[in-house]
């Protein structure tokens, strides 16, 4: 199902997938990304096909600038995944040495979006990731320590990057100011119930924001991409229908 969404982008997707291969010096792939991380093929996908669509909406060919960009939003989301995994499996504290590699390889993830964007002439969008960066880890604090700001936690755990990911994709493709703002309110919406979606909670939740999204969706160019990013809304959508509702806190 996955593939068969992002088949209009499946190219794209597969630079992507390249540079990373290339850019993961010194790491063990298949123990990072088989034995470790474990991700649903929708979660790898997600964030770099972001970009990509956001960047396809105003431009009709990709360009090195948008695959970097989408690597660096990558490293930040497998970053993110690595250090959940140290501080939420109690069966990962039982092996120290496996904790420490995955704690520097994730940290090491967050230094490639300075080289990428360096080489690709992007040191301009580096402040803005920084700045996600720091959101998504007090997202994670909010979401350890205080259930009752659940929903902020996801916003700024989940939804942040997306909202990123969307208005940079847009950025580097040359959309207005106007347009970049409606791409960051379509993310943020998007990945805050993505990011419901992956805790399995709140399915009122998931569809409330999933609507949002798809009204923000109905403001950007009729290409190609925004009807793939309708698509991605739908996939959504189902899912959430198999989730019980739950209360949190």
């Amino acid at each position: 199902m996955v593939t068969k969404i992002f088949s209009s982008i499946r190219q794209d997707m597969k630079q992507v997938e390249e540079m990373l291969v290339l850019s993961l010096k010194g790491v063990d792939k298949s123990f990072l990304l088989d034995n470790w991380l474990n991700i649903p093929p929708l979660h790898v996908a997600i964030h770099p096909a972001s970009v990509i669509l956001a960047a396809r909406l105003f431009k009709d060919e990709i360009n090195e600038q948008i695959v970097a960009l989408a690597c660096a939003i990558q490293y930040i989301y497998l970053g993110l995944c690595l250090h959940q995994k140290i501080n939420e499996n109690k069966e990962r504290q039982k092996m120290p040495q496996k904790e420490q590699y995955a704690i520097l390889v994730g940290d090491s993830f967050y230094c490639q979006n300075l080289t990428l964007l360096c080489r690709a002439n992007l040191t301009a969008y580096i402040q803005p990731l920084a700045e996600v960066i720091g959101e998504i880890n007090l997202g994670s604090i909010l979401r350890l320590k205080n259930q009752n700001f659940f929903t902020e936690a996801i916003q700024k755990e989940a939804g942040v990057l997306i909202a990123c990911a969307c208005r940079l994709g847009g950025r580097v493709a040359g959309a207005t100011i106007a347009q970049e703002n409606i791409l960051a309110k379509f993310g943020l919406n998007l990945g805050t119930a993505f990011g419901f979606l992956k805790y399995q909670e709140e399915k009122e939740q998931i569809f409330k924001y999933l609507n949002k999204a798809r009204e923000d969706l109905a403001l950007l160019p009729p290409k190609k991409a925004r009807d793939t990013l309708s698509d991605l809304i739908d996939l959504l959508m189902n899912q959430g229908t198999n989730i019980d509702q739950r209360l949190v806190g």
